[in-house]
C-alpha cells in the first residue's frame, strides 16, 4: 500500500539519524521490508523508517526523535524479559543453520541451465529468509543494551567503588567465545606467517569472513588487497602474535574473572542473567552480520547470473533495484529503463509509514533527504556518548569511512571518528589515539576493538560525524563519556 506522499517528511519534525553505512540498494530495501513485515519481532516495530541512498552509495536512514524514543523504551523494557531472551538466541541458531542449507543449495544449482521459473523460485525463497534474517538482526540493536546495561550497572556499583565499575561491565559483558573479529584475525596470523600466500588460502579466508570485504564486488581486487595488507602485517609480525596470544590468554580467564565479580556481588541472579544475554548479543550480532552482509560475496554467482539475464550489470542490480523491481526484470527479462537509473544515481529514497510503503528517485528524493539532514544539530562544541574504554586523549579529528580510507592519510594518534567501524578499518584503528562513533554500543565492534587494543572510545554519539569534521583538534573523555572541541591554537576550549 502506498503513502501519501504530502504526509512524508514534514518540516517541523525532529528527526534523528538512525544509523549511516555504505550498503547496496537490496539489501537496504530488505531492511525496510523487515520493518513492515515483522513488525512483531522487536527492532522493527518502527512506524516511521526513512532511507535514503545518494550518488555514492552512502545510506542514510532517519526516524523521527518521537519514534527513536519508543525504540528506546520497547526495546529496553523488552531485554529484561529472560523468556523472551532465550526465544530470540533459539531463532539465532535456527537462522545460522537455515543460511547455510540455502546457500549449500544455491551451490547445486546448474545456474546458466536453470529454468528461469526454478530461478525465480529460489530467488523469492531467498528475498524471504533474508527479510526474516535482517528482522533479528535488528533485534541484536544497541538499544537492546539500555536497560540491561543500568540495572548491571547499579548491582556493580554497589560492590565495587565507582571508578571501577565501567572497567568491571566491560568485563563481564564479553563474551568468551571468540568473535569473529577475533577469529578472523587470529586465521590471518597464521596466513602471514605463511611465505607466500595461496590462492585458494586466499580464497577460503575470503568465503569464510565476506562480511569484512563488503561493498567490493571483485573476488581478485580483494585478494591484491589482501596481499598488501600481509605484506604490510608481515614487517608487524611479532606484535600481532603477541596480539592474537593475549586475547586468547585473556578470553580463557575471562569466566573466572566473571565467576569473581558475581561472587563479589552476591551471586546477584539479575547481573548473572543480563551479563551473559549481552555476551551471546554481541557474539550472535557479528555471526548474523557476516552472513547477511556476506551474500553479495556468498551468493555472488546467482546474482550474476541475474545480471546476465537481464543484460545488466552486477554493480546496477545490487544498487539500483528493490527485491520487487529485480524479481520483475528476471521474469521479464528486461532492466531497468535508463532514465530511472540516472535519476537513482542522483539519490534514492526508501520510505516507510505505518507499514506503508514509497519509493521516490531523483532530485525529488534529494529535496526530501534536506528535510531530516537539516534537524541534525550541527554548530556545537560537545557531543556526549557512551563510553566503550576509558582515558583521556587530545588530537586532531580524521573522519574514516571503508570505501575511502585507503585514500585517508591517517597519522598515528589522530582522533578517528566515523558513523560505525567496520573489521575492514582495524588497521587503521590501531594507529587512533580515540574512536568516537555515531551508532554502536558495548556490543558494537567500535567498543569491541578498543578493548582489545585499549584505546580510549565514545560510542553512540549520533551527531559525531556531522559536528567533528577533519583537521578540528578536540579532547575525547572517554572517562565521563563526551568530546568537545578546543582551540588548536590554544590548546584551550573554545
Amino acid at each position: 500500500m502506498n503513502i501519501n506522499k504530502k504526509n512524508l517528511l514534514l518540516k517541523n519534525v525532529e528527526y534523528v539519524s538512525g544509523w549511516q553505512e555504505k550498503y547496496n540498494t537490496l539489501f537496504v530495501d530488505a531492511i525496510a521490508r523487515a520493518t513492515i513485515k515483522y513488525p512483531q519481532i522487536i527492532g522493527n516495530n518502527v512506524e516511521e523508517y526513512y532511507s535514503f541512498i545518494d550518488r555514492t552509495n552512502y545510506v542514510e536512514v532517519y526516524y523521527t526523535k518521537k519514534a527513536q524514543e519508543a525504540i528506546d523504551i520497547t526495546h529496553g523494557h523488552y531485554f529484561t524479559n529472560k523468556r523472551r531472551i532465550n526465544g530470540l538466541l533459539k531463532n539465532y541458531d535456527r537462522i545460522i543453520k537455515q543460511y547455510n542449507y540455502l546457500l549449500k543449495s544455491c551451490q547445486k544449482i546448474k545456474l546458466r541451465e536453470a529454468e528461469n521459473r526454478n530461478l525465480l523460485k529460489f530467488y523469492d525463497v531467498f528475498f524471504h529468509f533474508f527479510i526474516f534474517m535482517l528482522a533479528h538482526y535488528r533485534s541484536t540493536r544497541h538499544e537492546a543494551e539500555i536497560e540491561p546495561t543500568i540495572i548491571i550497572k547499579k548491582i556493580i556499583k554497589f560492590s565495587f567503588v565507582s571508578n571501577k565499575v565501567d572497567e568491571l561491565f566491560a568485563l563481564v559483558s564479553e563474551s568468551p567465545k571468540a568473535s569473529i573479529i577475533e577469529r578472523e584475525k587470529r586465521d590471518w596470523v597464521k596466513l602471514v606467517l605463511k611465505n607466500k600466500f595461496l590462492e585458494s588460502e586466499l580464497e577460503s579466508h575470503i568465503y569464510r569472513y565476506p562480511s569484512f570485504f563488503i561493498n567490493l564486488l571483485d573476488i581478485d581486487e580483494i585478494k591484491n588487497i589482501l596481499k598488501l595488507r600481509g605484506k604490510a602485517d608481515k614487517k608487524n609480525l611479532k606484535n600481532l602474535l603477541r596480539e592474537v596470544r593475549e586475547k586468547e590468554d585473556f578470553l580463557k580467564k575471562l569466566p573466572a574473572r566473571q565467576r569473581f565479580i558475581y561472587k563479589k556481588c552476591g551471586n546477584n541472579v539479575k547481573l548473572i542473567i543480563f551479563s551473559k544475554m549481552l555476551q551471546q548479543f554481541g557474539w550472535y550480532r557479528f555471526e548474523i552480520k557476516n552472513l547477511w552482509a556476506g551474500a553479495e560475496i556468498l551468493f555472488m554467482p546467482f546474482f550474476e547470473e541475474i545480471a546476465r539475464r537481464i543484460n545488466d550489470s552486477l554493480f546496477n542490480i545490487l544498487n539500483y533495484y528493490t527485491i520487487a523491481e529485480l524479481r520483475n526484470s528476471l521474469k521479464k527479462g528486461e532492466k531497468m529503463s535508463k532514465l530511472e537509473m540516472d535519476k537513482r544515481k542522483i539519490c534514492f529514497a526508501i520510505l516507510v509509514k505505518k507499514g506503508r510503503y514509497c519509493l521516490e528517485s531523483g532530485h525529488k528524493a534529494s529535496k526530501l533527504l534536506k528535510i531530516p539532514r537539516t534537524s541534525l544539530k550541527k554548530d556545537v562544541d560537545k557531543i556526549e556518548g557512551s563510553v566503550a574504554y576509558p582515558g583521556i586523549v587530545r588530537g586532531y579529528v580524521k573522519q574514516v569511512y571503508p570505501d575511502t580510507m585507503g585514500k585517508t592519510l591517517f597519522n598515528r594518534g589522530d582522533i578517528l571518528v566515523t558513523t560505525a567501524t567496520q573489521p575492514s578499518m582495524v588497521p587503521i584503528m590501531a594507529k587512533a589515539g580515540a574512536f568516537v562513533t555515531d551508532f554502536g554500543g558495548i556490543t558494537s565492534h567500535s567498543a569491541i576493538v578498543a578493548r582489545e587494543l585499549k584505546i580510549p572510545c565514545v560510542i553512540g554519539t549520533k551527531i559525531g560525524s556531522r559536528v567533528l569534521k577533519n583537521g578540528d583538534y578536540v579532547e575525547v573523555n572517554a572517562n565521563e563519556g563526551f568530546v568537545i572541541k578546543l582551540d588548536a591554537k590554544n590548546k584551550v576550549k573554545k
